[in-house]
């Protein structure tokens, strides 16, 4: 009967943010029940008002016409629009998987009706894996297809982050004092123009895997170079990340010392606070979560878990390596009634919300997805948090 059981996790913290354009307008072309959940997620997320919806019938799947159909609600919007969109970008659902829509030859279409506007095709289907490059990384790298190119500036991009690092941190501080005057993220940008500088980098950093599909892309149709620099608690990682993006950009490296320093002070305090207690690294707070149980094997603390939703392979040196000099560091998938209730120390410290949800953990570090954590100041971040779990309590009711 264990076996039938199944922990359900609710969602916690921030509205899932979809990326776009900014100044775009979002047609979403699927069937009425397809469309519901995008269209309750635009409500919250404050963004209905830049998007539409075209459902297509049964009657549309069999002749074709959804085709004709989109040129047509495209016409019908610009005419309703306030201000005017700068780029139009057609969602379609995977229901076109089995509809085989030409889109190179629906793209020239609507190009060649509305020459001033740009369009691009999204996808959302969370089942493909078309050129095994995963939906979301393919969806980014539509949106950065727009850029036009343009001169080379004294800029970087950060690719494929949802939030921004935190400005408190010395990443900003870092690039600025290697000359780059701006830095930008496609989140962050409320102008198109803006938007379109990002053609102009000198360099982009790929701060989460599902950016780098793009960033190869935009290196050859662009030729901007990029940097796979992901979020990494190792103080020594993040030394040579900073190395490598000073020698991509062919500047030198600025002093990291005093970072650096309090980077490791804040590990010292933590190592002193938590001592032996285990910790139960959960893939909600890191995207690369056995990179982050490394990080902290390295330094001393005793790793009980690592709590999974599902494999990744992002990290699987890392997994690897705690297998082999860690080899009392249990993986955990979530959902797992007869695993989770055995596996987890409920007096240990959960770092991340599901697992600490799991086992009403007393002690919880509540980060998600590496968020605002970059560099030596999420280090010194994480071990502050790490430390203020041991004095305070966490109530679950």
């Amino acid at each position: 009967m264990d076996n039938a059981l199944a922990y359900f996790i609710p969602h916690h913290g921030r509205p899932k943010i979809s990326l776009g354009v900014p100044e775009s307008f979002r047609l979403n072309v699927c069937p009425a029940a397809c469309g519901r959940r995008t269209g309750i997620r635009a409500l919250g997320n404050g963004t209905a008002d830049r998007q539409a919806f075209l459902y297509i019938t049964e009657a549309d799947v069999i002749s074709g016409d959804y085709e004709g159909a989109i040129g047509d609600a495209v016409e019908e919007l610009l005419e309703l629009i306030s201000p005017a969109p700068r780029a139009f970008l057609i969602y379609v659902n995977c229901i076109d998987d089995f509809l085989g829509t030409d889109e190179e030859a629906l793209l020239d279409r609507l190009r060649r009706r509305f020459p001033a506007l740009p369009f691009a095709i999204c996808h959302i289907d969370p089942i493909s894996a078309q050129d095994l490059v995963p939906p979301g990384a393919r969806m980014q790298d539509r949106l950065y297809a727009l850029l036009s190119p343009r001169p080379r500036e004294d800029s970087v991009n950060l690719i494929g982050n949802f939030v921004s690092p935190d400005p408190a941190g010395e990443l900003f501080q870092v690039l600025g004092q290697m000359g780059i005057s701006a830095v930008r993220e496609l989140h962050a940008l409320d102008r198109f123009e803006e938007f379109q500088r990002m053609a102009g980098a000198r360099l982009n950093l790929v701060l989460m895997e599902m950016g780098r599909f793009a960033a190869e892309n935009m290196e050859k149709r662009l030729g901007i170079p990029w940097l796979d620099v992901p979020v990494s608690y190792s103080v020594a990682q993040v030394t040579r990340d900073y190395q490598s993006s000073a020698e991509a950009l062919g500047r030198p490296l600025p002093d990291l010392s005093a970072w650096r320093a309090r980077a490791l002070e804040a590990v010292a305090r933590a190592r002193t606070a938590v001592g032996d207690t285990p910790l139960i690294v959960d893939a909600s707070a890191a995207m690369r979560p056995f990179a982050m149980a490394k990080s902290l094997r390295e330094y001393g603390f005793q790793v009980a878990a690592v709590f999974l939703a599902h494999d990744k392979d992002m990290d699987r040196a890392e997994r690897e390596w705690l297998q082999e000099h860690s080899p009392q560091t249990r993986v955990v998938y979530a959902g797992r009634f007869d695993a989770t209730a055995a596996a987890l120390p409920k007096e240990g410290i959960a770092i991340g919300y599901d697992g600490a949800y799991t086992l009403r953990a007393p002690r919880f570090v509540d980060i998600q997805r590496d968020e605002t954590l970059f560099g030596f100041h999420g280090i010194s971040v994480l071990m502050d948090l790490l430390a203020a779990a041991m004095k305070g309590e966490t109530r679950w009711e």
